[in-house]
């Protein structure tokens, strides 16, 4: 419940403090008085988006600032998500600069819009003359229907499963478009992985490969060379090893006489060992080399091929080509890895589906069986609010389990005809209420709706436009009727209506030193019963109009 409002700053209130009573509070002020400022005022407390055109004075901030009354109403758990302290008196505040940027507080804590919105959902209904084009959305009658119904819990759960039914689609939607993308480039990455295996790569490959094709293409040359320092060393008539032989000798013969030419024979003895030994070397790769020109074209088609494929890789050694081929081969196990987190998730986005169904169907059930005493009793109301001929009915209709979606497997719509006959077949609502059947269809179905939607606050803005006589009295002991269960705030035109008020604000302009300002006053019982006759015969009250005023605040 609103216990005080708060406005400084806001269009054309300079500063004002209005407190709140619970049941029926009538609202009323001349044409241009200022009522739709005070609305949008208490707007900014639920969550609607600030303007720098609101405030007044741009050298100071805007404030406004409501306290509620929320001990009976179970937000305990709202402020424990959202950390916030909770307090039985909740303050929400809305500051706005100059500039039009906002702040949102709750309870002195900072939050964001949201937030705010969140909160205002459990604490008020709004209801405009506009909003009657709402009643032909299928939301609204959709939230109707389940309200009615007792759907809330039911409904809570379903959304909350609904919302892990289509976080789980996307991912599968995900991973169904990342294995299509990947098979559309499977075909290309196993060319390219077959490509790089059938090389054998490994390091050190081009290096060996072009040593051994360098050997090969200059076989004759080094086998003609070869050939040279063999007949060099020992196989010319005149050799080194035989002219070795010949020296080790002669200084074998003489070596007795000096002890020094003893150590030189066995160094040249060692040379003619090692000679022989390099040419036996020698003649070993002589006979292990030659010329092969099909194995020059192997080795040359490998290292054109590894030479490519750098080249297409744009990377200069073969480990870099070796770490691609892994990261291919990595690709390629991951689909198969892929299928089975498809094949995993899809099991778990049946099942859910499954339960969203089930849960589906029990709210089907459960609208069903509503629909009869919602269609009785808005048609009870319709008689009540002087249309005894108006018929109402509600069209549900199945859905298939394909089309399930965030409020199950239920279209609604609400058909509706002022008239009864033959000629006067229902329909739907935007298409044959005229604005005054609109506006009394609009209070009847409110009147419903706050007997089942507990909501601490309503507030009707002129919800009575275009009703006038019988129909505005009948309108006005529906609102007081709502006003005895709830705390509503009514902005109205009819003397009717305010005579039913438990309390009243008057809006009002006055002029001081050249400015306009806004304000509003809580009206005592005499000074309601002017006001009341000004609704009734206008600016120059008679003593008639106050005789009617005083007897429309005696019922």
């Amino acid at each position: 419940m609103l216990s005080n409002l708060r406005i400084k700053n806001y269009v054309l209130i300079d500063d004002l403090s209005i407190p709140f009573n619970g049941g029926l509070t009538i609202v009323s002020g001349e044409t241009g008085a200022g009522k739709s400022i005070l609305l949008g005022a208490m707007s900014l407390l639920f969550g609607e988006r600030a303007d720098s055109k609101a405030v007044m004075n741009p050298k100071q901030k805007c404030i406004v600032e409501g306290e509620f009354d929320i001990s009976e109403y179970g937000l305990e758990l709202f402020f424990q998500k959202h950390e916030l302290d909770f307090w039985s008196s909740c303050i929400i505040r809305r500051e706005i600069n100059s500039e039009g940027k906002s702040r949102a507080f709750i309870n002195d804590t900072p939050v964001n819009l949201s937030t705010l919105k969140e909160l205002s959902s459990f604490l008020v209904d709004i209801h405009s003359q506009h909003e009657t084009l709402t009643l032909s959305e299928s939301t609204f009658q959709m939230n109707l229907l389940d309200a009615v119904a007792g759907n809330e819990d039911i409904l809570s759960e379903y959304k909350k499963l609904f919302a892990d039914y289509k976080k789980t689609e996307q991912q599968l939607s995900a991973l169904h478009r990342e294995r299509a993308e990947f098979q559309k480039q499977k075909e290309y990455n196993q060319f390219l992985f077959d490509e790089l295996e059938e090389v054998q790569l490994n390091e050190g490959i081009l290096e060996k490969t072009e040593s051994e094709l360098q050997m090969l293409n200059n076989a004759e040359n080094i086998k003609s060379t070869l050939s040279q320092i063999s007949s060099l060393l020992g196989e010319s008539e005149v050799n080194a090893i035989s002219m070795l032989g010949s020296v080790i000798q002669q200084l074998k013969n003489i070596s007795q006489f000096h002890s020094s030419l003893d150590d030189i024979h066995k160094r040249v003895n060692s040379l003619q060992i090692e000679m022989e030994d390099v040419l036996d070397e020698i003649r070993k790769v002589d006979d292990s080399i030659e010329y092969d020109q099909e194995r020059i074209e192997q080795l040359t088609e490998i290292a054109n091929q590894i030479n490519r494929l750098l080249n297409k890789h744009q990377v200069q050694q073969v480990k870099d080509l070796i770490e691609i081929k892994e990261q291919l081969q990595q690709g390629l196990f991951q689909d198969s890895y892929n299928e089975e987190k498809i094949n995993k998730l899809q099991k778990q986005f049946n099942e859910l589906q499954q339960e969203l169904i089930t849960r589906a169907l029990q709210l089907s059930n459960k609208r069903k069986k509503a629909i009869g005493s919602l269609e009785s009793n808005i048609e009870q109301l319709l008689k009540d609010v002087n249309m005894p001929d108006a018929r109402f009915k509600v069209q549900l209709m199945q859905l298939d389990d394909q089309e399930i979606n965030s409020t199950g497997l239920n279209r609604v719509q609400f058909l509706f005809n002022a008239n009864r006959g033959e000629h006067n077949k229902l329909q739907s609502i935007a298409q044959v209420a005229s604005g005054g059947e609109l506006s009394r269809l609009m209070l009847c179905i409110k009147s419903i709706y706050a007997n089942v939607a507990q909501l601490p606050l309503i507030i009707f803005d002129e919800i009575d436009s275009g009703i006038s006589g019988e129909s505005a009295a009948k309108v006005a002991g529906i609102i007081d009727e709502i006003g005895k269960k709830r705390q509503v705030i009514t902005i109205t035109h009819l003397p009717q209506m305010a005579g039913k008020g438990a309390n009243h604000i008057v809006v009002f302009k006055e002029n001081n030193r050249g400015q306009t300002y806004t304000k509003l006053k809580v009206l005592s019982s005499e000074e309601r019963v002017e006001e009341i006759a000004r609704m009734i015969s206008g600016d120059k009250t008679t003593d008639a109009s106050r005789s009617n005023a005083r007897e429309l605040l005696s019922h």
